[in-house]
């Protein structure tokens, strides 16, 4: 059952006060533009490739299904979110390490996929709460063995990883915000920008660190509920990845349209109304006008200035109630995939 508190949540995020950026008052209805656009397409795949998919050979081989059980269980049982380029990384350090790796250790990561695989529920069937336990109990204790202290390869990707956790961006009122969250929620402002302006954003380090007082200023003012939904938004995000990866181009369209549908309300741009057909060239056309409106800086900020507005905008894509988030925070985490 659905939390009332957590709707009330959204509903208060919607309200939370902003960071100064451009007003989001609808504006007067105005028809669809006619179809056209130059063919190019944001359309990032967070996860590539398939689970047989052999990356070094060998008597053990890599695969990629054990690379990516490795990531799936490391977020779950940890509750953390890897970045694109954290995972990118890790998944880089071991591939490289895995010819000159012991066979000790290559088995460990060859079982873990098995493990993993075995937990999975069949459909319709409830997963097992005990075995979940004793996985995550095992795998956190292998996890710290491998990676304590580790200064260098995959173990230190994850140490890096996990002591964001550790930090904590925003303290007061409970619960804390940490930094892994924000990296989560700055990684989401990235794709929203994106599919915004249909253009790949890559925002520089000076551009992160210009809104970050403000966005903790915000969450600083912001209340025990809102702040819910602040600390587990490295959960929201992997949910937003997965849905994404999963998504046919119609399904994909439909979380493209009601994103920008807001950020032309962010941008004060017309937004058609009623029943609007949108094909992929008339999207491009409509994003290119946000990216005519917003520049990079501007769009960049406006997510954290509107997070509310935002974040509804991804559930209503997604077929889900824009007024409760519990069903993209409060999942079970090791089948997102």
């Amino acid at each position: 059952m659905n939390s009332p508190h957590v709707r009330l949540a959204l509903v208060a995020l919607l309200l939370a006060p902003a960071l100064p950026a451009a007003a989001d008052e609808p504006s007067a209805p105005a028809p669809a533009p006619a179809p056209k656009g130059d063919g190019r397409m944001f359309d990032p795949q967070f996860r590539e490739g398939k689970a047989g998919e052999v990356l070094v050979e060998g008597e053990i081989p890599l695969q990629r299904g054990l690379l990516d059980a490795f990531v799936d269980a490391l977020e779950a049982t940890q509750d953390v979110g890897l970045t694109m380029a954290d995972e990118t990384a890790l998944r880089d350090e071991v591939e490289n390490a895995w010819p000159t790796m012991p066979d000790a250790e290559k088995r460990w990561f060859d079982q873990l996929a098995v493990d993993f695989d075995k937990l999975r529920p069949a459909p319709g069937a409830a997963a097992d709460a005990n075995a979940l336990r004793t996985f995550a109990a095992g795998f956190s204790t292998a996890l710290t063995e491998r990676t304590s202290g580790a200064k260098k390869g995959w173990g230190a990707v994850v140490a890096r990883v996990l002591a964001r956790k550790a930090d904590t961006f925003s303290s007061d009122p409970a619960p804390a915000v940490s930094g892994n969250a924000l990296d989560a929620f700055e990684e989401l402002a990235v794709f929203l920008v994106g599919i915004a302006r249909n253009s790949e954003l890559v925002p520089t380090e000076g551009q992160r660190l210009a809104v970050r007082p403000q966005v903790r200023a915000t969450m600083d003012a912001s209340g025990a509920l809102v702040r819910r939904v602040y600390a587990r938004m490295h959960r929201f995000v992997a949910f937003v990845k997965a849905r994404w990866d999963a998504a046919d181009e119609a399904g994909r369209l439909k979380l493209r349209w009601a994103v920008l549908q807001a950020f032309r309300r962010i941008a004060k741009l017309p937004v058609p109304q009623g029943a609007v057909v949108i094909d992929l060239p008339g999207y491009a056309v409509l994003a290119g006008e946000v990216a005519g409106a917003l520049n990079v800086p501007d769009a960049y900020a406006s997510v954290f200035a509107n997070p509310g507005e935002l974040v509804g905008a991804v559930l209503a894509g997604f077929g889900l109630d824009p007024k409760d988030p519990e069903p993209a925070l409060g999942y079970e985490r090791l089948f997102l995939r």
